[in-house]
C-alpha cells in the first residue's frame, strides 16, 4: 500500500506547508487586548503544529514494500520532501517550547517577531526560503502523482479495479469513483498551490493576507479529500486481501462440470411444493434421489436459472437476496470434500456481493491484515472452522436491510468427514437466519436429519420420469440413423444415445 501512503503524505505535506508558510507570510497576530492572551495563542500555534509534525512522521517514516525494497523515484522525492518538513516543524516546535518558556506573558504583533526574539533574522529568513522551496517542489510531486503514464497511485487503482471484476467483488464502481476523486483532488491542489505561488511573487503585503485565507479555504476541502481517498483506497485493498483468503482453488470447479438441465425439463419445481416452501418459515428443504435420478443437475439448475431471484422473493419480499451455493464432489481436493470448503464458500459470496460487510464480519482480522498491509507484507490465513463458523455468526447479525442469504449446498454424501458433524453445521447455519437447500442420497442419516417433514423434502426419482422421457425422445428424434423407417436399429444404437 506504499503508492496509498503517498497520498496521506502528500495531504500531510500540504497542511504542513500551508500553515506554516501562511504563519511567515501574513502579519499573524498573537496577542489580544486580555492579559496573558499571548499565551494561549502561542500554546494553540505549538499545538497546531505539534500536530501536523506528529501526521508527517507517520507518513514520511513509512516502512518500504518488503517486495520492493527500492522505492519510485517519485516516492523517494515525496518521503525526502515529509522528512524535510518534519525537520523544519521540529526546529519550529524547538524555538516554540524556548519561546513559551522565557517570555510567556509577552505580547507578540506577528509570528515572524516572536520568531525573531529566539532565532537571528538570517534563520528566520532561511527557514522561509525553505518553506517557499517545499511549497515548489510539493508543486512537482502533485504534478506527477496526477499523471496517468506515471502515477503509480493511478497504476493501484487500475490494478485493484481489474482485481475486483476478476473476483466478481461488486467495487468496480467504488474504485472508479475513488479514482476520479484523487485525480480531480491531486490536479486542483497543484493547480491551487501554482496559482499561490504566482500571486505570492507579485502581490503587496497588504493583501497577502486575504489571499492566504482565500487559498487556505480552497485547499482543506482537497486536502480532506485526499485523506479520505488515501483510506477509502486502503479499506479497498484490505477488503479485496481477505476476501482473496476465502477463495480457493477449484472451489467453482465441480459446479462448472455438472451438465446443464435439458431446456424442456424441471418445470415442475416452479409449482411443486419447494416453491410452497420458501413461502414458509422453515429454514431447510432436502432434495433427494437415487444415485443417476438428475440432483446435482436440479440443483444447478436452480442455482443458474435466472429465475431463482424471483422465486426467492416467495420467501422474502426483500431488495435483494444473495445466493450462495457448495457443490461437495467425492473426487475432488480435500478442501472441496471439507467443512471448511462450504464456510469460505458461503462467506466469500455473501461478502463478494456485499463488500462493505468485510470489516464487520472479520473485525480481528481486518486489524491484523490492515496492519500488515500498511508495512507491504504479504498476509496469510490459516481459515479454521471454528473462526469461519464465527464470521457467518456475525455476518448473520447483520442489520443488512433488504438483503437475505440463501445456500444451495449439493452432495452431502460426497463429503469427507463425520456426516452427523455436517448435519450440525448445517442445523446451527439454520438458526441464522439463513435459508438453505440441501440435496444428497437417502441415507439414514440425512433421512432422519431432514426427512421428518414431507413438505420440507422430495424424493427426484418420483417425479422426474416425465423429464426422463422429454429427454430421451429429444436424443432420439435427433439421431438420423434412429428416424422412422431404419430397420437396421440395434440395441447397441440405442446404448449410444442413452
Amino acid at each position: 500500500m506504499e503508492a496509498l501512503a503517498a497520498v496521506g503524505l502528500a495531504g500531510n505535506v500540504v497542511q504542513f506547508v500551508d500553515f506554516t508558510c501562511k504563519l511567515f507570510d501574513r502579519a499573524t497576530a498573537i496577542h489580544h487586548s486580555q492579559a496573558g492572551a499571548a499565551h494561549e495563542d502561542l500554546e494553540l500555534i505549538t499545538q497546531n503544529l505539534q500536530d501536523l509534525s506528529t501526521k508527517l512522521h507517520q507518513g514520511s517514516h513509512q516502512p518500504l514494500p518488503s517486495s520492493n525494497p527500492t522505492p519510485s523515484h517519485a516516492q523517494a522525492s515525496l518521503k525526502k520532501l515529509g522528512k524535510d518538513c518534519e525537520v523544519a516543524s521540529d526546529e519550529l516546535l524547538s524555538a516554540l517550547q524556548r519561546l513559551k518558556a522565557t517570555k510567556p506573558g509577552s505580547r507578540w504583533s506577528s509570528f515572524r517577531a516572536a520568531l525573531a526574539s529566539a532565532w537571528k533574522e538570517k534563520h528566520v529568513e532561511a527557514m522561509e526560503k525553505r518553506l517557499n522551496s517545499y511549497r515548489s517542489q510539493l508543486v512537482l510531486q502533485l504534478q506527477v502523482m496526477q499523471s496517468d503514464e506515471k502515477s503509480e497511485i493511478l497504476l493501484l487503482l487500475d490494478g485493484l479495479s481489474d482485481k475486483s471484476r476478476h473476483m466478481g467483488v461488486a467495487l468496480t464502481d467504488q474504485i472508479s469513483l475513488l479514482r476520479s476523486e484523487m485525480q480531480h483532488a491531486i490536479q486542483t491542489l497543484r493547480i491551487s498551490l501554482e496559482a499561490q505561488n504566482s500571486r505570492l511573487t507579485a502581490t503587496p503585503k497588504s493583501r497577502k493576507k486575504t489571499q492566504n485565507e482565500e487559498f487556505s479555504r480552497d485547499i482543506s476541502a482537497l486536502v480532506d479529500s485526499l485523506v479520505r481517498t488515501e483510506a477509502s483506497g486502503a479499506n479497498l485493498v484490505v477488503a479485496l486481501a481477505l476476501l482473496g483468503s476465502l477463495k480457493f482453488e477449484y472451489m467453482e470447479y465441480r459446479h462448472s462440470k455438472i451438465l446443464e438441465a435439458h431446456p424442456q425439463t424441471f418445470a415442475w419445481v416452479i409449482s411443486n411444493k419447494f416453491a410452497k416452501w420458501l413461502r414458509s418459515s422453515e429454514p431447510i428443504f432436502w432434495i433427494s434421489g437415487k444415485p443417476g435420478s438428475g440432483k446435482s443437475t436440479l440443483m444447478k439448475y436452480l442455482v443458474d436459472n435466472p429465475e431463482t431471484p424471483s422465486m426467492l422473493h416467495l420467501w422474502n419480499d426483500s431488495d435483494r437476496q444473495v445466493i450462495a451455493s457448495y457443490f461437495f464432489w467425492v473426487n475432488g481436493t480435500e478442501m472441496q470434500r471439507s467443512q471448511e470448503g462450504l464456510l469460505r464458500s458461503i462467506l466469500y459470496e455473501f461478502l463478494r456481493q456485499c463488500p462493505t460487510h468485510v470489516e464487520t464480519v472479520m473485525p480481528e482480522l481486518w486489524k491484523e491484515i490492515t496492519a500488515l498491509l500498511s508495512q507491504d507484507q504479504r498476509p496469510i490465513i490459516a481459515w479454521k472452522r471454528k473462526d469461519l463458523l464465527a464470521c457467518i455468526r456475525r455476518l448473520s447479525m447483520l442489520d443488512v436491510t433488504g438483503v437475505h442469504l440463501f445456500v444451495f449446498i449439493d452432495g452431502l454424501d460426497e463429503y469427507k468427514g463425520d456426516h452427523d458433524e455436517l448435519i450440525e453445521t448445517i442445523r446451527y447455519l439454520s438458526t441464522m437466519s439463513v435459508k438453505m437447500c440441501v440435496a444428497s442420497r437417502p441415507w439414514n442419516v440425512f433421512e432422519e436429519a431432514f426427512g421428518e417433514k414431507e413438505d420440507c423434502k422430495i424424493y427426484l426419482q418420483d417425479l422426474n420420469k416425465p423429464d426422463i422421457r422429454i429427454y430421451v425422445n429429444d436424443k432420439l428424434r435427433s439421431r438420423r440413423e434412429l428416424q422412422p423407417g431404419r430397420a437396421d436399429v440395434t440395441a447397441v444404437d440405442l446404448l449410444k444415445v442413452l
